[in-house]
């Protein structure tokens, strides 16, 4: 059952006491209050589902739980909020004993949305089964009605650097450097730094927005005092995301806060490709040898291409297979008389993007 947020749950008919009188052209109906419970010791959320809170609701008509999938005011639920405020969270309702006329209901366990919260129960919207919609004010009855919950506070890397939306392009054997501040927020949304805590360095190569457990881990890196980081790793593919990532802990002076994760945009790396030897000049329409290397040599049994520039576009001339050593040979034959433009390429595959030598000059004699 979801917790809905009611902004505003004020009613004209509000009483100050437990009983709500019937609405006029009814018979007597009325809803009374005979006990409230809420947890008198400080609820740790993450040894318990929440904090419970406890009704005993005596009704002429008889109270129905309701139907909240539409909209909140078809249930009969529990209004829970900061002491003082109008705005509050609604419980929905459970018979746990008794009846529907006399009956203990449980409301759905509260889950805070502050790490250290201080929280009071404020209203009861009541379902009867006749359809009618009492409000009953709580505030006034003599019950305690106040509780506080303990959690963890959230986490985030501040100043992170590549950001989420950025895109990195590197070539084969670069690498990208991986800035941020690992820091808990309190509940005046003021940072706070999270020294000396190890990271992980993972990356994401499938195109994938979830962690799933398929992440390598490339490195590890420790916080400085003031929650700083800098590592900088070498991708030796392509990734959809890398990921900054830290568990769950508690401070030094005894703060605790929830894990933290930052990724980066996609990181491209380009497929190693060099030439190692190639002819200046040779007699027009006959072949010469460009000789080269791929890195990785796992490109074994893909293809490269020579291109020679005409008519104001890069032309495949010709042609060879990547061997397993990552070495290949391309043959080279000026068309005619003249200074020809070539250069070598290789296109984009599952591990790496495509990438292109710097062009080179063959003079047809």
């Amino acid at each position: 059952m979801r917790t809905w947020k009611v902004l505003a749950a004020v009613s004209a008919g509000l009483l100050l006491a437990g009983t709500v009188a019937p609405s006029a052209g009814l018979a007597a109906a009325t809803t009374k209050i005979t006990s409230l419970t809420v947890p008198a010791e400080p609820v740790d959320l993450e040894t318990s589902p929440g904090a419970v809170i406890r009704i005993h609701i005596t009704d002429s008509v008889g109270v129905d739980p309701g139907d909240p999938i539409d909209t909140i005011d078809d249930a009969t639920y529990l209004c829970v909020g900061v002491p003082g405020s109008e705005g509050c969270y609604a419980q929905t309702a459970h018979l746990v004993g008794g009846t529907p006329q006399d009956g203990e209901w449980e409301f759905e366990p509260f889950v805070a949305t502050r790490a250290y919260g201080g929280w009071e129960a404020l209203r009861l919207h009541v379902v009867r089964l006749d359809g009618t919609r009492p409000w009953i004010d709580l505030r006034s009855l003599p019950f305690p009605r106040t509780f506080r919950t303990i959690g963890r506070f959230a986490s985030f890397f501040a100043g992170q650097s590549p950001l989420t939306n950025q895109n990195t392009t590197i070539g084969y054997g670069g690498t990208v450097t991986l800035r941020g501040r690992a820091c808990w927020i309190d509940d005046h949304d003021r940072l706070h730094p999270i020294g000396n805590k190890q990271v992980r360095v993972l990356q994401e190569d499938q195109t994938e927005p979830v962690i799933d457990g398929d992440e390598r881990l490339l490195t590890t890196v420790v916080t400085a005092a003031n929650g700083t980081l800098v590592v900088t790793v070498k991708p030796e593919r392509k990734a959809f995301r890398l990921y900054l990532m830290f568990d769950k802990g508690t401070s030094t002076d005894g703060v605790r806060y929830r894990d933290g994760l930052m990724y980066t945009g996609r990181v491209d790396v380009k497929v190693g490709l060099g030439i190692r030897s190639k002819p200046t000049t040779l007699r027009a329409k006959t072949i010469g040898y460009v000789e080269g290397n791929v890195n990785p040599a796992t490109h074994a049994g893909q293809n490269v291409y020579l291109q020679r520039y005409r008519g104001g576009s890069w032309r495949i001339v010709s042609s060879a297979v990547i061997r397993s050593s990552g070495r290949y040979t391309l043959a080279v034959q000026p068309p005619a008389k003249g200074t020809f433009r070539y250069r070598v390429y290789k296109a984009s595959d599952a591990l790496h993007v495509y990438n292109v030598t710097r062009e080179f000059k063959v003079i047809g004699t």
